[in-house]
């Protein structure tokens, strides 16, 4: 029967060898081949074909003869029937999940043929979930008055802008909550350290840095850049603004709200088996805005935000 392999490098990375090098098949196992005799198949579409004489397929620790489009090189010479040294999975090129396919066509001696595409699905080890845009309010602080009542004045009045009210800013802060126990049940490493996100953390077979990824990973999952400050510039609503006429007075209020952003935390063991270990939390800040008027001169004292309060159970 001739059977007929088509993969896609790097999904699928191919190895092959010299046929009639200085290579101890048999011994594979013990032995590492000499470095000149191996050779990685060019990235793109290879085809792959074999006679099988006995059994029901390719048996790849036998390391069986090919030809090969396009041939190997080895060194200065190339070789379309090499011998299969090793057919595996490649770089995985980003962070989720993805699948490999291999195409087969087979023949037998009566010209009957049967094709199939095998897919393998294959997981990073340890994967960050997408930020799906929702955040908690973890507490408000009391109102503000910014950043002092306006009286209407003369003729015409006076048009106030609650984009004019003093800067705040306040810090970001990053943290996670991690399941060593569902990590562990799935291969993971213990921790170093209390706060795995605090530094490099190996619960996980890669090591994830916190500080070399700050500034890109966890900037683009959520974002913002988190290794600035939250300001109030951008909060504000630009058409909250109104005309304060003579005789009356009008006052803009401004709140900050301490807010909660997660995104989740998976690990794949070798089957492809999936839990959720944790997550990652970014703590951050918005800024809610009021304006208020009323008739006589006295200056607005209270606001129409709610009072300061926070959230049970949310940090």
């Amino acid at each position: 029967m001739n059977l007929t392999l088509a993969v896609t490098s790097p999904g699928i990375k191919v190895q092959v060898g010299k046929a009639g090098g200085s290579i101890a098949w048999d011994h594979l196992d013990n032995i590492a081949p000499p470095g000149d005799q191996i050779a990685q198949i060019t990235d793109g579409q290879i085809t792959m074909q074999t006679t099988i004489t006995s059994g029901v397929g390719m048996n790849t620790a036998s390391h069986p003869q090919l030809t090969i489009s396009p041939p190997a090189q080895f060194g200065q010479t190339t070789d379309n029937q090499p011998r299969l040294y090793k057919m595996t999975t490649g770089k995985i090129p980003d962070s989720q999940p993805s699948v490999v396919a291999t195409f087969l066509l087979e023949a037998d001696m009566n010209g009957k043929t049967i094709r199939r595409v095998v897919e393998w699905p294959y997981y990073v080890t340890g994967e960050i979930g997408p930020y799906d845009q929702n955040a908690t309010i973890v507490a408000a602080l009391p109102p503000d008055i910014t950043p002092n009542c306006v009286h209407g004045g003369g003729q015409g009045g006076v048009t106030l802008q609650c984009t004019d009210t003093k800067s705040e800013s306040r810090a970001r802060t990053v943290t996670s909550d991690f399941n060593t126990s569902a990590a562990a049940m799935l291969g993971g490493n213990p921790m170093v350290g209390p706060n795995p996100f605090g530094g490099v953390f190996q619960m996980f077979p890669f090591q994830f840095n916190m500080s070399f990824n700050k500034a890109n990973t966890w900037t683009q999952t959520f974002g913002v850049n988190i290794s600035e400050n939250a300001t109030n510039e951008s909060s504000h609503s630009a058409s909250l603004s109104q005309l304060i006429v003579p005789g009356m007075v009008g006052a803009c209020f401004q709140q900050a709200m301490e807010i909660k952003k997660q995104v989740s935390l998976y690990m794949h063991d070798i089957c492809g088996t999936s839990a959720n270990v944790g997550h990652v939390i970014l703590y951050d800040w918005a800024w809610n805005s009021d304006l208020k008027t009323k008739l006589g001169d006295s200056c607005i004292t209270a606001s129409d935000l709610p009072p300061a309060f926070t959230t049970p159970g949310v940090k």
